[in-house]
């Protein structure tokens, strides 16, 4: 960044113009590029119980909060299952993923609606996802790192 040297209309409290347009110190240059930088792909974190809290439950609609390392997109219900060994579920055929929020970076809620009482527990599917950070660094991991990974009893 340069002052013009002539034309401005820089003056001091007695109306006296500036004179003197070089700089006394060392010329500043900054880079700034709008390029998103490349940083370690995500991770899925935790699948927890948000609500209810409680493990034991008669609620048959379940939210649980799954949270990934960074704020990731591409996530959508298609993405999610119940583990295999879960005896809750729906006796219509379709699947207990109703819908999927995102309240905030990296987490989103996932909501599951069931007609049949059991055991629940979600899992990321293995493959087919599109999970991704904005570099387009895939999801690296379809287990939570923390060991996270919270069932729910219906009953």
């Amino acid at each position: 960044l340069d002052l013009v040297l002539s034309g401005h209309n820089i003056v001091d409290a007695a109306n006296n113009p500036l004179t003197n347009t070089a700089t006394t110190g060392a010329d500043q240059t900054y880079t700034v590029s709008t390029t998103v930088v490349d940083s370690p792909n995500p991770t899925l974190e935790s699948i927890e119980r948000r609500q209810p809290a409680s493990q034991n439950t008669n609620s048959k609609v379940l939210i649980y909060k799954v949270t990934f390392s960074k704020s990731v997109t591409g996530v959508d219900i298609s993405d999610f299952v119940l583990s295999p060994g879960s005896t809750g579920g729906r006796d219509d055929g379709k699947s207990p993923i109703a819908t999927i929020t995102n309240p905030s970076d990296g987490v989103y809620n996932v909501i599951v609606s069931l007609t049949v009482d059991g055991t629940c527990n979600l899992d990321l599917v293995l493959s087919g996802h599109n999970i991704a950070d904005a570099a387009d660094n895939q999801l690296i991991n379809t287990v939570p790192t923390t060991g996270i990974d919270q069932t729910y009893t219906v009953i």
